[in-house]
């Protein structure tokens, strides 16, 4: 009988930890993804990484993308994109953040420069200057 004394008092303590550690959980504070704001450093390297983004974007909307064509997939698109406008990116991390309405613009012009334009250059796209997306 000892044994089984001894056995129900193992199942207690067993299942009061487990209550603790579930009421610890219940009580932690959550933290909602959607709200949480990214600090203005994080800001300015998503600004650039959504650049070069916006503009491989581009180059498959010019039919630029795929076997035999001037970039041969998405992720060398993007990488070649960075390499080539490292300067451009790098100007763009903007290290007090960024203006998200500007930013958009910017994203938004990119994607729908002409496909016959030379997109050599952000500075060639006026919604794109570091002044209109870097906040001061």
């Amino acid at each position: 009988m000892r044994l089984f004394e001894q056995a129900l008092v193992a199942v207690g303590f067993c299942f009061l930890a487990a209550c603790g550690k579930h009421e610890q959980e219940a009580n932690s504070p959550t933290v909602d993804p959607e709200k949480v704001t990214p600090s203005p450093a994080a800001q300015g390297r998503s600004a650039a990484n959504s650049i070069a983004d916006s503009r491989c974007k581009r180059e498959a909307r010019c039919e630029n993308v795929g076997d035999g064509k001037k970039f041969s997939s998405d992720t060398d698109c993007v990488d070649r994109i960075r390499a080539e406008w490292k300067e451009d990116l790098n100007a763009r991390e903007c290290p007090k953040g960024v203006h998200d309405a500007q930013l958009d613009e910017c994203l938004h012009a990119i994607v729908q420069e002409d496909c016959g334009s030379p997109l050599d250059s952000l500075q060639r796209i006026g919604e794109c200057t570091t002044a209109q997306i870097c906040a001061d």
